[in-house]
């Protein structure tokens, strides 16, 4: 064997068809893309579904159905099946406030919280032991609820916004010394804290409800007062 007459073997390299190059070659003149058109072009590009600029099947086609996939609740699921086993094996303390935080720091919400935080529902809940018990999440089940009760503990919502709901649990709890947002007037009602207002150690504070009521409209710049009698 000499370096000179080494050579890759039959079909392993195949030689690129050079186009333009006259009539012989199948791939002269036009270059195999025909007379003129968008698609003769260089750059041409569409999109999938285009038809040439009338109206695409996708437009022609009837509308059915609802989806509610743009503004739906997307939430993280725990359990109180879950909550009892992490107990019951020392991953959680029971005489601390399980919060979202809590959960996320001891793995039992492996990944972030949803767009909408956690979610306690109440499967496991005839194994369910844990006496005095707080939890705090963003929604939570009637029947959850009445498990945790019926063992003397509370159960309380909490809104937070997506961003809000990140830092809390991201941060450290001495950390956290602003307010967050609060929910929409419609949605108050939904929730137990729905403004989550830390106090020095980052526990939510009671609010007083009168302090966030609807402002009252103002008064348009043509309109005018009626002047006092005299």
């Amino acid at each position: 064997i000499e370096l000179n007459k080494l050579h890759p073997n039959a079909g392993a390299r195949k030689v690129k068809r050079r186009v333009g190059r006259g009539p012989g070659s199948s791939k002269g003149k036009t270059c195999g893309k025909g007379h003129k058109g968008a698609k003769a072009r260089t750059g041409n590009r569409t999109t999938p579904g285009f038809e040439g600029g009338q109206p695409p099947l996708y437009l022609r086609v009837k509308k059915m159905g609802f989806s509610n996939r743009a503004f739906r609740k997307e939430y993280t699921i725990v359990n109180l099946g879950k909550i009892q086993y992490c107990i019951d094996r020392g991953i959680l303390d029971p005489s601390e406030p399980i919060t979202m935080k809590v959960l996320r720091d001891a793995n039992v919400v492996r990944k972030s919280p949803g767009r909408h935080g956690v979610k306690l529902l109440a499967k496991g809940s005839d194994f369910f032991q844990a006496p005095g018990l707080r939890i705090e999440v963003s929604q939570y089940s009637e029947a959850a609820k009445k498990a945790v009760e019926r063992m003397g503990g509370s159960v309380v919502s909490i809104y937070m916004d997506k961003s809000s709901l990140r830092r809390f649990v991201r941060e450290p709890l001495e950390n956290i010394a602003t307010r967050f947002g609060a929910a929409k007037l419609a949605d108050r009602h939904k929730y137990d804290y729905f403004h989550y207002k830390p106090d020095s150690s980052g526990r939510p504070t009671e609010l007083d409800p009168a302090r966030y009521v609807k402002p009252a409209k103002k008064k348009s710049k043509g309109a005018t007062s009626a002047s006092p009698e005299a």
